[in-house]
């Protein structure tokens, strides 16, 4: 091969595992152990499993988190036996789009001095942040309570070609609620009424029960079927929508 065209496909390959402000790793796993000893400071790094924030700068004793994808509030940073300051946000859903941070630092605001890619503020003054180019969600439960009525549900893939949901919610048509894949699962956004609970995943032609979901019952037809609890709907009613789980309302 070509010593110019090797170069060119390693520098490709390098601008999508840290391109617009991050590093992406989200096939692989953070192990939480790893923090304690960990000795490299850098830009975020995205993990299945969430976001991990690293600093360091000498001197400094007390440093927070915080973002539009935080609301602002201030997340501490904890200092490991190495010296750095290290927090990892789990279970983080976002939707697609450009996010903005900053550190307090001894009481003082800085952008993040590991960091190249930068947002304008409505001051114009622009600040260190990040861009993701497709939706970036975790789960552990499905579904999971997005606030104002909506579910996310989930499933992990399998190497499926298509999966949608079934239910009462849409007439247990396999082709109005398709769901969409993000890295090694399955997700989709739905509003559900108190009174049409009942529902499945339609996945490559098959009908399968949600495995995260443990609520179970008969159908008309004696067939297994998933369900919400109702007291859940009322609480999903009660709850003000939650912004990151949302993303775009898919299926209003």
């Amino acid at each position: 091969m070509p010593k110019l065209v090797f170069f060119f496909i390693l520098m490709l390959s390098f601008s999508f595992s840290e391109m617009r402000g991050l590093i992406f790793k989200g096939n692989e796993i953070f192990d939480a152990q790893k923090l304690r000893d960990m000795e490299t400071v850098d830009k975020p790094i995205f993990y299945s499993n969430g976001i991990l924030f690293t600093f360091d700068l000498k001197g400094a004793k007390e440093v927070f988190l915080s973002g539009d994808f935080l609301d602002w509030n201030k997340v501490p940073l904890v200092k490991n036996f190495k010296g750095i300051f290290i927090v990892f946000i789990n279970k983080v859903n976002l939707a697609k789009g450009k996010y903005r941070y900053r550190y307090l630092v001894d009481g003082f605001w800085m952008d993040d001095p590991f960091q190249d890619y930068f947002i304008g503020e409505e001051s114009g003054y622009p600040i260190t942040g990040f861009e993701l180019d497709e939706d970036f969600d975790h789960f552990e439960n499905s579904p999971e309570i997005a606030g104002g009525g909506y579910f996310r549900f989930y499933l992990k893939d399998e190497g499926y070609k298509y999966v949608s949901l079934v239910g009462t919610a849409n007439h247990w048509d396999p082709f109005v609620s398709p769901m969409k894949k993000l890295r090694d699962f399955w997700t989709i956004l739905l509003h559900v009424d108190k009174d049409k609970t009942f529902y499945q995943f339609y996945v490559d032609g098959k009908i399968i029960l949600d495995p995260s979901n443990k609520n179970v019952t008969l159908n008309a037809s004696h067939e297994e079927v998933n369900f919400i609890r109702p007291e859940i709907v009322d609480e999903s009613n009660q709850t003000e929508v939650k912004s990151n789980l949302l993303g775009a309302k898919e299926n209003p």
